[in-house]
């Protein structure tokens, strides 16, 4: 994960949305000198001076209340918990990052991860996310079922389907 000033990020989100993830996963090169050359200059005018340090809008925390943000280490080396983060990070970037937090916090990881997002979710990524941060840990743990071999399908009880 890269961690991103917060002007830079502001100015991302707010004229690039479409990389914004992509960019926070690694893929700087996504930004162009184009980009640059247009960031650098909003860095000048008075609506970017307030993001920059001293300015109104400036905070001089990251967000994450102190902890650091969710890296690939999460996946643990599996491909499938790979595919469901970086379409997660895509899809729904601010709350799979706290979805995952709360995940890597309780020691939800790799294949377990893939488990849930595939067997019982079956592969809906918006469900999965919403489940994340919704259900009790224990119940996601049940779902897992790591030693029945396959998890248990998740019927959609969230308040919302995000597909």
């Amino acid at each position: 994960m890269v961690k991103l000033t917060q002007s830079l990020s502001q100015w991302l989100w707010a004229n690039h949305r479409e990389i914004y993830a992509l960019v926070l996963l690694g893929h700087v090169e996504l930004i162009t000198d184009d980009m640059w050359d247009a960031y650098i200059a909003w860095c000048k005018t008075d609506d970017g001076k307030q993001y920059l340090k001293g300015g109104a809008k400036h905070k001089d925390t990251d967000g994450t209340g102190g902890k650091t943000m969710v890296s690939f280490n999460i996946c643990e080396g599996n491909p499938g918990a790979l595919m469901f983060l970086i379409d997660a990070y895509q899809k729904h970037m601010f709350q799979a990052e706290r979805a995952f937090q709360r995940m890597q916090d309780n020691g939800i990881t790799g294949c377990q991860l893939y488990m849930f997002w595939n067997d019982c979710c079956s592969r809906d990524t918006g469900k999965a996310v919403n489940l994340m941060l919704e259900w009790p840990v224990g119940k996601i743990v049940q779902h897992i079922n790591l030693e029945g071999g396959r998890g248990i399908p998740a019927f959609d009880e969230t308040r919302e389907n995000h597909g």
